[in-house]
């Protein structure tokens, strides 16, 4: 058996036109999911921090800083494990870290505002 018998034989089934719209679902969901969050972050630390161009320049720019981070981890583990399962797997858990955040964030912000500006 030579290397690319190897490769072909490791290699995931084509997709079909299921599994292939479902696919392009889950991304568009995903980034409708991304611009979102970004707008209930602004909300959140609106109450705090106020809705300046600063407050919206600093969650812009981390929403940045997260997706470079994310198609970085995420094209690691694809180019890894490059099955559909692990592509949920990935999306589940990121549902999960993103339903956190309402649960985390009152008291994140309340003691990052007492901190910063000594309510």
């Amino acid at each position: 058996m030579t290397a690319t018998d190897t490769i072909r034989a490791a290699a995931p089934a084509r997709l079909t036109g299921t599994q292939r719209r479902y696919l392009y679902l889950v991304v568009f969901m995903g980034g409708l999911c991304t611009l979102g969050i970004e707008m209930s972050a602004s909300r959140l630390l609106g109450t705090v921090f106020g809705t300046s161009n600063l407050v919206w320049a600093n969650i812009i720019g981390l929403i940045l800083i997260y997706l470079t981070a994310g198609y970085f981890l995420g094209g690691r583990i694809a180019d890894r494990s490059p099955y559909l399962s692990t592509f949920y797997r990935l999306i589940l858990w990121g549902a999960f870290t993103a339903g956190l955040v309402p649960v985390l964030a009152r008291p994140g912000l309340q003691l990052a505002g007492r901190a910063v500006l000594g309510v």
